[in-house]
């Protein structure tokens, strides 16, 4: 960082002038003690100057020493992200979690599946809430199970979220120890909305089901409530009425064995073949073909493991469906290859996940290779006034390396390009 770099730093940030050089020695030598290295210190010290102000060694210290198995990648992020005030909290809350039963070694589990700027933004008094609710439906008070299982639950509000859904279910089933039981075995039906829930309800009702037969079914195979009706209730009454079913074998049928919603309707093609009509396919079509040709050679569980990947950075079944009728590959990538790239793409370069419906071509590329170097080199042309700080991410990505370096030193680059 030169001389002009942080005479405009201490302009735009006054504050910290008022630091005694002591004080920035010690954040420093805690943030490289974190793993943050010299780039990455430099980058923070421009966009969050606050993290170099507020008193965060208690808490770097706490996390670099207290949470087994936890992404530090991650909390870089938050860094980066999340206002610095908001993580004197975080041993606090770790430690809240501790004191409502997640296991010491589950911990970094919690924290690794959860939004962390979501959960820094959460108030210790909140969260401490949200924990003392979930835990009356524990049988053992002393372990948690249900916020391990799902963390995302530690970002709903009581009153306004978890309570409702609990009495919608209680309300409906009229059976509350079976409440309780199925939440705490299958907690994340909270985390569906309450139209969500009241929708599938309905269109149960819709089949001409009694209250008595509803109520038997949710009982038998409660994850009824979760499934989406347009892309698997309904085609698996379709397929019963081309079964030529008439509607009350089909109640009779379902009231028998509910889980059927949940079978595919038939082994290994034809269950991703109802995979990829759930997402968006149409059958018979030429685009489900060509899925299932590049599909062939992979589990049935990986393309489930592929497609719940996606869904949970924010894309749609019709969001995937894009991306795979463009790029058909992307459904035989293996997670361990795409979570390093969706994640760089959502949090290093602060982009939507969205931009992979228009660029699906973008998790081929190489993390190592092309991804980050060539996003290296953007930025710097940015912090330099070399270039405009918003670029089409799909012509840099997309060029060839020879044009790509004929791009950037046209543009005044004169760093490195040696990758």
């Amino acid at each position: 960082m030169g001389n002009r770099e942080i005479k405009y730093l201490i302009k735009k940030y006054p504050f910290l002038v008022d630091q005694t050089p002591d004080s920035l020695l010690q954040r420093i030598q805690a943030l490289r003690a974190l793993g943050i290295g010299e780039i990455d210190l430099i980058r923070l010290l421009k966009k969050r100057p606050s993290v170099f102000t507020v008193k965060l060694e208690p808490t770097f210290e706490f996390i670099n020493g207290t949470i087994e198995g936890f992404n530090m990648e991650r909390f870089h992020r938050v860094l980066f992200r999340a206002d610095s005030e908001l993580l004197l909290h975080f041993p606090d809350k770790i430690m809240l979690l501790l004191q409502h039963g997640v296991q010491k070694t589950d911990i970094g589990k919690v924290l690794n599946r959860v939004s962390l700027q979501a959960f820094c933004k959460k108030s210790p008094e909140e969260l401490n809430e949200v924990l003392l609710y979930l835990n009356g439906f524990e049988e053992d008070k002393e372990v948690c199970c249900i916020v391990v299982r799902h963390p995302t639950l530690l970002l709903l509000n009581v009153e306004r979220d978890l309570v409702p859904k609990v009495n919608i279910l209680q309300d409906f089933l009229k059976d509350e120890e079976f409440v309780r039981r199925l939440i705490r075995r299958f907690s994340g039906i909270l985390v569906y909305s309450i139209e969500h829930l009241e929708k599938r309800v309905e269109y149960l009702r819709s089949l001409k089901l009694s209250e008595e037969d509803l109520v038997r079914i949710i009982k038998f195979y409660p994850l009824i409530l979760t499934l989406s009706i347009e892309k698997r209730l309904k085609p698996r009454i379709e397929y019963l009425r081309k079964c030529s079913l008439k509607e009350k074998e089909i109640v009779k049928l379902l009231t028998r064995y509910p889980s059927f919603f949940g079978l595919s309707l038939d082994e290994n093609l034809s269950k991703k073949t109802v995979l990829l009509q759930k997402i968006g396919f149409e059958p018979y079509s030429y685009q489900l073909a060509q899925a299932m040709s590049t599909v062939t050679r992979i589990s049935y569980e990986n393309l489930q493991n592929t497609i719940d990947l996606f869904l949970s950075y924010g894309l749609a079944y019709e969001d995937i469906c894009k991306m795979a009728t463009k790029q058909p590959h992307i459904l035989r990538y293996n997670c361990e290859c795409l979570k390093p790239k969706i994640d760089f793409l959502v949090n290093d370069m602060d982009c939507s996940s969205k931009v992979l419906v228009s660029f699906p071509t973008f998790l081929g590329y190489s993390l190592e290779d092309r991804i980050r170097p060539r996003f290296q080199i953007m930025q710097q042309l940015i912090s330099k006034g070399l270039t405009k700080e918003k670029y089409s991410i799909i012509r840099i990505f997309s060029l060839s390396d020879q044009d790509f370096v004929k791009m950037v030193v046209k543009k005044g680059y004169d760093g490195s390009l040696d990758y």
